[in-house]
């Protein structure tokens, strides 16, 4: 099999760079959509037994969301469009580029938050 590819113009490389982002964020779309979900169908009844500052499941995610979720969704953001311009350039196809980004950054984002964990 010849893995030859032609010498692409700057108009289709610019087609597919911006086919590989949609893709990386395409997969941030479900996650975030994921985590949405989880926090509507939440649990939303309050512990009978609890005392002093008490929050519903549904409360709980949307609290973490603020507090570590927006970072680490930042974060995501900005190394996944560094990965997927790297894979790109690597003549990677438009949709293998943008998920290998996209899994790579939820791979560093789970050691980070792991190893953060773990130091605490």
């Amino acid at each position: 099999m010849d893995s030859y590819r032609p010498p692409a113009t700057p108009e289709l490389e610019n087609r597919r760079t911006t086919a590989s982002y949609r893709v990386f964020f395409g997969w941030l779309g479900l996650e975030v959509l994921a985590y949405a979900l989880a926090a509507v169908f939440a649990s939303d009844e309050s512990d009978t037994g609890c005392t002093g500052l008490c929050f519903t499941d549904q409360e709980m995610l949307v609290f973490l969301a603020m507090l570590v979720g927006a970072f680490v969704l930042g974060g995501q953001v900005i190394v996944g469009m560094l990965l997927t311009r790297s894979f790109h350039r690597h003549r990677l196809n438009p949709f293998a580029a943008g998920t290998a980004s996209y899994f790579l950054t939820v791979l560093l984002a789970a050691v980070v938050l792991v190893s953060l964990a773990v130091v605490q």
